[in-house]
């Protein structure tokens, strides 16, 4: 995780952003970013570990059964493609 975060730091203080915001900002574009560093992958070891119900990664996740025949959110997934 903490990799992930110097990564958004790097990012956010580079010139070439620094630049593209400035130029999105004079074309009247605002920019709204995502940071959310509590999010992981189901590849992560411990989302891994949370769905075999190992402790303490029980605790990690928020868990619920869904209804049968549909999914136990509404959450749509998007993926990009470019």
């Amino acid at each position: 995780m903490k990799r992930e975060i110097l990564h958004w730091c790097l990012l956010l203080m580079s010139q070439d952003f620094k630049d593209l915001l400035a130029a999105l900002h004079e074309r009247g574009i605002k920019v709204i970013m995502d940071f959310i560093p509590n999010h992981s992958s189901d590849q992560h070891e411990w989302f891994k570990k949370s769905v075999k119900k190992e402790e303490p990664y029980t605790d990690f996740y928020v868990w619920r059964e869904g209804t049968p025949g549909r999914p136990p959110t509404n959450w749509v997934r998007i993926t990009a493609i470019g």
